[in-house]
């Protein structure tokens, strides 16, 4: 990279955007960066977790190398200190997004479960990855949808034979996006009748 870290940081720490503790983690997560990069890179081969090679074209894979390498060209072209710490903020998104429960169930699904045909049930999710309840695996699907660091959309169906998968086809993100637009609705009318209920014990 061709930036300057101490001059970029000691702006940043001027500015009040971070502080000398933050300095240190910045260094630290940089390192991570380069981690990832090369991890990525095509001198290493890429596993799937089970020892089997997997493709580097995989779109799990772009998807992550095109996120390190955004990463990369911002602090390249970071000219004043809120650059810098606009692309530290999503390099902070980015290693904690590796760490996570999220990313583990959304590489699995993005490696094994591409297409409605290819979906799996909710239980076997949470029995793969140790979540005890399917209401803790449906938050995790939510937050999963709502990180934009995730490119592409989990489709589900809450029926026996539903379950998860990476949606591939137009009509099936509008069938997704149809139905959470309807159970926002609900949720919408719920709330509303709920301020006319009353407490027991209040008086008339």
């Amino acid at each position: 990279m061709n930036y300057d870290n101490e001059t970029l940081t000691n702006d940043a720490i001027k500015a009040g955007l971070i502080t000398e503790e933050e300095r240190e983690e910045f260094l630290g997560t940089l390192d991570a960066l380069d981690d990832i990069e090369w991890d990525l890179s095509d001198e290493l081969t890429l596993l799937d977790g089970k020892g089997n090679t997997v493709d580097a074209n995989e779109p799990y894979y772009v998807e992550l190398s095109d996120l390190v390498s955004d990463i990369y060209k911002g602090f390249d072209t970071s000219s004043s200190p809120q650059d810098f710490h606009r692309n530290w903020i999503k390099l902070k998104g980015l290693i904690e997004r590796m760490n996570s429960v999220e990313n583990k169930i959304y590489k699995y699904l993005m490696l094994n479960h591409v297409g409605k045909d290819n979906r799996i049930l909710g239980n076997k999710l949470c029995a793969m990855f140790n979540i005890k309840l399917t209401s803790v695996l449906r938050e995790i699907i939510a937050n999963i949808r709502l990180n934009p660091l995730y490119k592409y959309l989990i489709g589900a169906m809450p029926t026996d034979n539903g379950g998860y998968w990476i949606v591939d086809n137009v009509e099936d993100m509008k069938r997704a996006i149809i139905s959470m637009e309807g159970r926002a609705v609900k949720m919408f009318d719920v709330a509303r009748q709920m301020r006319n209920k009353r407490i027991i014990g209040e008086k008339e």
